[in-house]
Formats: C-alpha cells, structure tokens, sequence
C-alpha cells in the first residue's frame, strides 16, 4: 500500500479514504475470507470492507453472482411500474371527467 500512496503522491493525486472500500471475491461455493481476519490501511486510515459495490451501472458482490444486481435492477422496475400506474389512472380520471 505504500507503493500506491507513492504512486498518488507523484502524480499529484489524492484519494478520498471515506468513498474508498474494498471487496474480496471467491468463488460462490467457496467459504470467503471472514470479516474481521483482513484489515487493509492507507497511511493510517482503515479502508472499509464491503460485501457489494457498483462498478459502471453493475452491482458487483464478493460471491459473483447477479443476486444484487437482480434484486437492484427489480426495485427501480417495480418503481417504476407504480409510477405508471399511478400516472395512467390519474388520466383516466381526467378523461372521464371531460
């Protein structure tokens, strides 16, 4: 890790610890690594351990599998789809009003 803080020295670079986290993958029938046993510092600061994480409009996790992404992706339709469906209804009301 002090090659990297290096590298962002260099290049005039700083890197935001409260927007940075870290992810381990493995295989989804494989056991991960457990929480606490793997702790990664940048100059002194804890960086924090997440289990899933969107990367380019992909909701990635640690067992990779589609599972967050799919229950991601179902929220916003489901939202969606009341939005419409609340808009249509509203204007049928109204064309029955005229």
């Amino acid at each position: 890790m002090a090659a990297l803080s290096e590298w962002f020295k260099a290049n005039t670079l700083s890197l935001n610890i409260d927007k940075t986290s870290y992810m381990l993958f493995c295989a989804s029938d494989a056991r991960c690594v457990p929480q606490h046993s793997f702790e990664l510092f940048i100059e002194s600061f804890k960086v924090k351990r997440v289990e899933s994480c969107k990367f380019l409009g992909v909701y990635l996790d640690e067992k990779m599998t589609w599972k967050t992404h799919i229950e991601q992706i179902t929220s916003k339709m489901s939202k969606t789809i009341v939005y419409f469906l609340e808009l249509s209804i509203f204007y049928l009301n109204i064309y029955y009003v005229l």
